[in-house]
């Protein structure tokens, strides 16, 4: 899997994982001021389309980004095989080079994103 950036991994994570982030999947009918428009900010779907059929049209395509923190990668990585998520933490570790253990990387320098990173693999997302 190719290198995501952390807002590419925003997005990914919602739609590998769709059943962990139903919040992620509805429209914004609103805009930064709270007022209430007439179109999804994220997909453009128009409101009336949207209300004539709300049940088809119920999920927006376009998933808004999630906040990646620890509690969204502890989330994540326990929907995954642990097994196959600590095989693919070991094989970043290794790719990283870190002079420390593996246990030291785990626990002081992985990030959030590294969880997430190695759950979207282990699910065998691209």
């Amino acid at each position: 899997m190719k290198e995501l950036s952390d807002d590419q991994l925003a997005v990914a994570i919602p739609t590998a994982f769709p059943e962990l982030f139903p919040d992620a999947w509805k429209h914004d009918w609103n805009d930064d001021h709270g007022n209430s428009g007439t179109k999804c900010l994220d997909c453009g779907m128009k409101w009336y389309a949207y209300a004539i059929n709300p049940h088809k049209n119920r999920q927006c395509p376009k998933p808004t980004p999630i906040v990646i923190d620890w509690n969204t990668a502890h989330r994540v990585v326990r929907e995954c095989d642990s097994l196959k998520v600590r095989e693919q933490l070991m094989t970043m570790w290794l790719e990283a080079g870190v002079d420390g253990s593996y246990w030291e990387w785990l626990i002081s320098i992985a990030l959030p994103a590294d969880y997430l990173r190695a759950a979207l693999l282990a699910k065998g997302a691209e």
